[in-house]
């Protein structure tokens, strides 16, 4: 099953799809599963068949954004890593980011502790989700101030992991 990360807005969404036969897919959006099927009707423009209704889709890509427009209404998506999801809104201070999680999952290992230098990059936290580990990094240097995540247990989409401070410039 293919597996991505898209940004819609501010907000970060988990996706796997498969092919099963043909045009058929088999989807799954923030853990809820759907069999589709995508017929083309052109270069850019495919019949979208779900469940409940069936969906004109015109689409564009432009490296990491695509663009789609669904019987009129248009939405830009941004295919992002996991493990940059960064925000900083949710402590108030922008000198205070929070790295949050963009998909449930349990805490395999913490990697940094409250007080520790960071560099750009460098691994934070490991988290264990649908059998697949991934490597959460700091986004920028910095100092951790906290760490929320704790070893073995379950964590939610946005929940806090690490908060610390940007490194003066």
């Amino acid at each position: 099953m293919e597996h991505r990360f898209f940004r819609v807005g501010d907000a970060l969404r988990q996706t796997y799809a498969s092919r099963k036969e043909g045009h058929r897919f088999l989807v799954r959006v923030e853990g809820k599963e759907v069999e589709v099927s995508a017929l083309p009707l052109g270069e850019h423009r495919f019949l979208l068949r779900l469940p409940d209704r069936q969906l004109v889709v015109d689409w564009a890509r432009k490296d990491k954004e695509v663009f789609l427009q669904l019987d009129g209404q248009g939405f830009r998506l941004k295919e992002e890593d996991a493990a940059h999801s960064v925000s900083d809104g949710d402590h108030g201070d922008e000198n205070e980011p929070a790295l949050n999680s963009p998909l449930p999952g349990r805490v395999v290992k913490v990697l940094v502790a409250p007080g520790e230098e960071v560099k750009k990059g460098q691994p934070l936290v490991i988290i264990d989700s649908m059998k697949i580990e991934f490597e959460f990094k700091a986004p920028r240097p910095g100092t951790v101030e906290r760490v929320l995540a704790v070893e073995g247990k379950q964590i939610d989409v946005g929940q806090c992991l690490v908060v610390f401070r940007a490194a003066a410039v």
